[in-house]
């Protein structure tokens, strides 16, 4: 599927129904997304298909939140959003105004709230993406619009029912440990004290290891790390710091392991991803 973007804004429905409408619509495939801090216009709903990295981290006012990929994202015009520089990913996303807000809190979906929850690409989810996909391309032929709302809803709804099997009340302990990633995603290149930073929290280090990996997936030695060669793509990309510079910047003592890991994450050497990344 090629990249595509269409806004519906301005589409007239031709026939009056009770769900909201879609304001954008589209799909976006890329080799590398560079870290950002953004605040989106619309309510976005964004569904990660694929993804180089089977966790992915979004910073959401100040607290991280992992989620294994496949994946859903809303995001709420007014809150604050950082991403980590990312390896490639495929997401399909559609977007309502913000005026919708008091029915995305009839589902309990609001900015104090909603966190990414992982997925299954079961027939239904993939079957309405095609077919909002297909509708896409011709979003200004008769009815198409109110189409597009209806699959929209559909779809959301499909979402929200995978969501509502895994949904869980924070525990404090669950609070204390994304506060801590938060704070490692802030300060990757930096020595990490991870014998003393559950301490100080509060944590056995035997109920933080437990918990940090039930919530991310892989252990905080492979956070950290993940997040330094996360944070070496985007230098590689925007800089012309030499390997060795590059390597010592993120947190890495020695050029030739950090070599060695990047070219096992990437399948690149740190200058052939860099010669890729030249336009």
């Amino acid at each position: 599927m090629e990249n595509f973007s269409v806004n519906l804004d301005d589409v007239p429905r031709l026939i009056a129904s009770g769900v909201p409408k879609v304001k954008v619509v589209g799909y976006v495939k890329r080799n590398f997304f560079p870290p950002r801090e953004y605040s989106p216009r619309n309510i976005d709903i964004g569904l990660v298909l694929s993804s180089d990295e089977p966790v992915m981290t979004t910073i959401y006012n100040g607290e991280a939140h992992a989620c294994a990929t496949p994946s859903v994202q809303v995001e709420f015009p007014g809150t604050v959003y950082r991403a980590a520089p990312r390896a490639a990913w495929e997401v399909f996303y559609f977007a309502y105004d913000q005026r919708h807000s008091p029915f995305f809190r009839t589902l309990e979906l609001t900015p104090e709230t909603v966190v990414p929850w992982t997925i299954e690409l079961t027939p239904a989810v993939r079957d309405l993406v095609a077919k909002l996909s297909a509708l896409a391309v011709e979003a200004r032929a008769h009815g198409a619009a109110g189409r597009i709302d209806r699959y929209g809803d559909l779809l959301l709804h499909e979402l929200l029912l995978q969501r509502s099997r895994h949904a869980a009340p924070a525990s404090p302990e669950e609070a204390k440990i994304r506060s801590i990633a938060s704070y490692i995603e802030a300060h990757c290149a930096e020595p990490v004290d991870l014998k003393n930073l559950p301490r100080r929290h509060g944590l056995s280090n035997r109920s933080f290891y437990r918990r940090w990996k039930q919530l991310f997936g892989v252990s905080p030695v492979a956070f950290i790390e993940r997040a330094r060669l996360n944070y070496a793509r985007h230098l590689l990309t925007v800089t012309a710091l030499k390997v060795h510079e590059v390597a010592a910047e993120v947190g890495f003592a020695d050029p030739l392991y950090f070599t060695k890991r990047f070219h096992q994450d990437t399948g690149m050497t740190p200058t052939g991803y860099r010669l890729g990344r030249k336009p």
